[in-house]
Order: C-alpha cells, then sequence, then structure tokens
C-alpha cells in the first residue's frame, strides 16, 4: 500500500484491496475536514425511456462494468443466459483455423474483449440488455439511498488527471449521504467500485472539497483522491491518510 501524489489536484492510495471493509470506511471518513462535511456516494440511474444506439452503447457498457444497478438487478441471471444464446447459436469464432469456443468462453470474453465481437454480435447483445433491463433499474433504486438523497443532477465521478466529475445527460445520479460510519461500511460493501464526493452540509454540489473512486487495475485495488481546489486543508487530509496506512 502506497499514497502517491500524481499532480497538485490528484493522489492515489495503490494496492489497497486487502483492507477490511472497516479500514477502506477510515479512509474515506478521513477526506472530511470540517464537522458538517458529508460523504456523498453516487447512484446512477438512465433518464432515458427509449435508447438510440448511443444509448444502448452505454447500457452495455453498464452492463459490463456492473453499474447502473445491473449488480443488483432482479433480470441479470436471465440476461447471462440469453447472451450465452447469442454465442451458441452463432459460433462466431468457427473456421478452419480456431476452435469453436463455448458459449461460456465466450461470455467471459465479452467482460475481457469486447472489440473482439462483430457489430452485428454487439448489436444482439445490447438488445438483450436493453430490451430485458431498462425497465426493471428504473424501478429498483435502493430504499437506503432514497431516503438519504441529498442531491440529483447529472454529474457523476470520472478522474483523471485534471477533471473528476463528468456531466451525461443520458444519467440521473443520485447522490447519497452516508450518516454514519455502519452506513458508510454497507455503502462499501454494496458498491464494489464505489464513487463519491465529499462536500459540507447546506452547500450547492459544486461547492464540493474532493472527490474518490475506487477501482480494480492489473493486480489490485486503488483510490483515486482528486481534490477540486488547492487549499491548506488538502496537508491535512493527506497526513491523515498516511497516519491511516501506518497503523494498518
Amino acid at each position: 500500500m502506497e499514497l502517491i501524489q500524481q499532480n497538485e489536484n490528484l493522489w492515489t492510495l495503490e494496492n489497497i484491496g486487502l483492507l477490511s471493509t472497516e479500514q477502506k470506511a477510515d479512509i474515506i471518513l478521513s477526506l472530511s475536514i470540517k464537522p458538517n462535511d458529508m460523504v456523498l456516494f453516487q447512484y446512477l440511474k438512465s433518464s432515458q425511456i427509449e435508447a438510440s444506439e448511443e444509448e444502448k452503447d452505454f447500457m452495455l457498457e453498464a452492463y459490463l462494468e456492473g453499474y447502473l444497478g445491473f449488480k443488483k438487478s432482479s433480470t441479470k441471471d436471465f440476461i447471462d443466459q440469453e447472451i450465452k444464446k447469442v454465442f451458441e447459436e452463432l459460433n462466431i469464432y468457427k473456421n478452419q483455423d480456431r476452435d469453436i469456443l463455448s458459449e461460456n468462453e465466450l461470455f467471459t470474453r465479452l467482460f475481457e474483449n469486447t472489440v473482439s465481437f462483430s457489430p452485428d454480435v454487439l448489436k444482439k447483445v445490447k438488445n438483450i440488455i436493453y430490451q430485458n433491463a431498462i425497465s426493471e433499474i428504473e424501478e429498483t433504486v435502493p430504499e437506503e439511498v432514497l431516503k438519504n438523497v441529498v442531491y440529483s443532477n447529472s454529474f457523476h465521478v470520472e478522474i483523471t488527471n485534471s477533471s473528476c466529475l463528468k456531466k451525461d445527460d443520458r444519467l440521473s445520479v443520485l447522490w447519497y449521504a452516508l450518516n454514519d460510519k455502519m452506513q458508510l461500511r454497507q455503502a462499501i460493501e454494496d458498491e464494489i467500485f464505489y464513487r463519491g464526493v465529499i462536500t459540507s452540509d447546506n452547500q450547492k454540489f459544486n461547492n464540493y472539497f474532493c472527490a474518490f473512486q475506487y477501482y480494480e487495475t492489473a493486480s489490485d485495488y486503488n483510490l483515486d483522491i482528486y481534490f477540486k481546489k488547492q487549499s491548506e486543508s488538502i496537508e491535512t487530509v493527506i497526513n491523515k491518510i498516511e497516519v491511516l496506512c501506518k497503523n494498518f
């Protein structure tokens, strides 16, 4: 585990996958400075009823990455099986030089190398995902999210070297507050690749202090922390994280 400064705004806490949920919660809580600071997690919903091809591309991405409600969707198992049927019927990789891959092998490859499939196959897959998921996804926002929503907009966390929020009008993003450590631990367990911001109570959303995102790397899991602007508070936060790292 190592805390690395990427630039004046961006820090990365590397190799934290083996930390306990309790330790991960302590790291997120360490990002708060003031007593009235709030930890907000994002919850992504689709804001569309009908989908264009571009929007179906987005649905495919959401399905593969496990956000937009897919990881808890009651239709996910059915979608998985329908996609496997497509692979079974088409024998995509059948030719004289290559063995036929089973539908399970092709299903695994869909998550690992989506671009290796033909446009026709991906079109079938995207239609399956859209037709079976969109209505169910719209209706299944968890109660714990709904009762703690503080803001709703079309911004979601996507940290780069120069920014941390991205606007996407295809989304309705619910920002919900984690009011205590128990709620935060539960949210970390529920949201495998959790993302959020630290903001102050009674402030506008764009007055957030920093954003964070937990993600998978080739060998482990990292947490990116992006500070919106330079301030003395950043040094305080970094010091707190370094102390935690030494004690873990």
